[in-house]
């Protein structure tokens, strides 16, 4: 009996195993099927330099309602060597390659387009799930998510107004800013300053110019392996003691610092500089302003006196981009006199 049971499990497991392969390859066949009908659906297109700016334009952009583009979903749009005096609008899901040396002057992309190989002179703008490669670009900005931007080269600055990209191997050479979250940042090369402004961003394995440096603002960002050099002093504010005002000067660079002022200002002139020592990373020091110096600061607006002025960094000298972050103190009039407090420029 026990044998009989046994033997109905075997065959019953026999049977399971043949109709899970049987599905199995059922999907596959459908599969194979479905991506043999897109292939056999999907068109390419040539264009060249004898073809009109207004033909191409509306070939791109399918806007002419009365006289519709073939251009369809899926399709491969290849542009042959030339200059294109043009603009493209691409307003499908397309894929357009560049072959050989391909000049253009904008282009605008709205979703699910794959660019490659092109020279574009002044902009590039695009929305979301874009594939940008391998492109020479005077300005790219985009403002959509789940892009992918890998191995161009950049002139002019990057902006990303969005989330989830991937921001990979480029070659930047003006100033970049990451305004959204979950961007990734890897394996770029940065030549000015970048500027992280969201949260949960990974800012991993970029390099950077000597003097310049990415700066965050947001929470949660993640940095790491990223190589910068550059020379950066912070201004803060410690307080009143009886013989004037007490500052701190900080390092937070990557490398020393060579002496250099800190100037008060009361609007119209200097009034004081005083000598900060050279500091190593991470270091810092004290400095005091003088009460006769806070009051030079004191102006009178009708029958009333007042304080204000401005207390900064002068890197206008051998320590170069000491300031880097650009940060000072404002010196105003309180109820208590006066108050100093920081001002992000």
């Amino acid at each position: 009996m026990a044998f009989e049971v046994l033997k109905v499990f075997k065959i019953f497991d026999k049977a399971n195993k043949n109709r899970l392969l049987y599905a199995l390859l059922m999907v596959i066949v459908v599969i194979l099927v479905a991506t043999m009908i897109g292939n056999v659906s999907a068109a390419t297109y040539t264009i060249t330099t004898s073809n009109s700016t207004s033909s191409i334009d509306a070939f791109l952009s399918n806007e002419d309602y009365e006289n519709p583009s073939p251009l369809a979903n899926g399709d491969t749009v290849v542009f042959n060597a030339g200059k294109y005096n043009l603009d493209l609008n691409v307003n499908k899901a397309i894929k357009l390659k560049a072959n050989g040396k391909v000049t253009v002057n904008n282009i605008f992309t709205s979703k699910n387009t794959i660019v490659t190989g092109f020279i574009v002179k002044e902009g590039f703008y695009a929305d979301r799930s874009n594939n940008i490669s391998k492109n020479t670009i005077g300005y790219l900005q985009l403002s959509g998510s789940k892009s992918r931007i890998i191995n161009n080269i950049i002139k002019g600055g990057l902006s990303v107004y969005s989330s989830n990209n991937v921001v990979k191997k480029n070659y930047i050479s003006s100033e970049s800013s990451i305004d959204g979250r979950k961007n990734i940042v890897t394996s770029n090369t940065f030549k000015k300053n970048v500027y992280i402004y969201d949260n949960n961003n990974k800012i991993v394995g970029n390099k950077v110019a000597t003097n310049y440096k990415i700066f965050t603002s947001g929470k949660k960002n993640i940095l790491k392996n990223n190589k910068q050099s550059y020379r950066d002093l912070a201004l803060s504010n410690v307080g009143k003691i009886s013989k004037g005002h007490v500052l701190s000067v900080k390092n937070i660079g990557t490398k020393s610092t060579k002496v250099c002022y800190i100037k008060i200002d009361n609007y119209d002139r200097t009034v004081y500089k005083i000598k900060v020592p050279a500091l190593k990373k991470g270091k810092s020091t004290k400095v005091l302003i003088p009460k006769r110096v806070i009051n030079k600061l004191k102006y009178r607006y009708y029958e009333t006196r007042y304080y204000g002025g401005f207390i900064h960094l002068d890197y206008k000298n051998k320590n170069k981009d000491a300031d880097l972050s650009n940060n000072h103190l404002d010196l105003v009039s309180n109820k208590k006199g006066y108050e100093v407090y920081v001002n992000m420029m």
